[in-house]
């Protein structure tokens, strides 16, 4: 069985990372998503918790079989070189890690992991920090997510929550 590791932040979980991950599971058995910064939340970087974008990761891909995808929240220990093998504690045996991040490719030599390059899809635009910044200050970001993700930022009220922390910020 051919498993990988694809590590994110997903704050929020948009249409970028949603055609990465299509292509990943499209080539692997089985794929293991490390929702980056887990514990974190109700942050300008991180405004929805490791739980909630768990939940939009498994909504966006409730179609995708059972096994397939192991999606596992993950504390950050802010110690890039034991990154991995800090990965290699958490989670189920994998055999490559999807990156295109120059950093993550450093380390997975360093630690003799395989790689499996991504291609980020319209990066210009499918960016976490751009969608959160389109919610703080009103304009139309819906466009960018799945309509499930939408949907569940809607029931948090999600946008209210990124206004206040970006307003909150603004104050300081």
């Amino acid at each position: 069985m051919k498993s990988v590791v694809y590590v994110g932040r997903f704050q929020p979980l948009h249409k970028g990372h949603v055609h990465v991950i299509k292509d990943i599971l499209s080539n692997f058995d089985r794929v293991i998503i490390v929702i980056g910064s887990g514990t974190e939340s109700y942050t300008e970087k991180n405004p929805f918790t490791g739980g909630e974008r768990l939940e939009m990761i498994l909504e966006t891909f409730n179609e995708v079989s059972d096994g397939q995808l192991i999606v596992i929240p993950v504390k950050d220990i802010n110690y890039e070189f034991l990154w991995y093998r800090y990965l290699d504690s958490l989670l189920p045996h994998y055999d490559y890690v999807a990156t295109s991040d120059p950093v993550s490719l450093n380390l997975t030599l360093i630690n003799k992991k395989k790689v499996y390059n991504i291609k980020p899809f319209k990066r210009d635009i499918y960016k976490g920090k751009y969608v959160r910044e389109l919610m703080a200050t009103g304009k139309p970001w819906k466009d960018l997510v799945d309509y499930r993700v939408a949907r569940i930022i809607e029931v948090l009220d999600g946008v209210e929550r990124i206004r206040k922390i970006y307003k909150r910020k603004d104050d300081l």
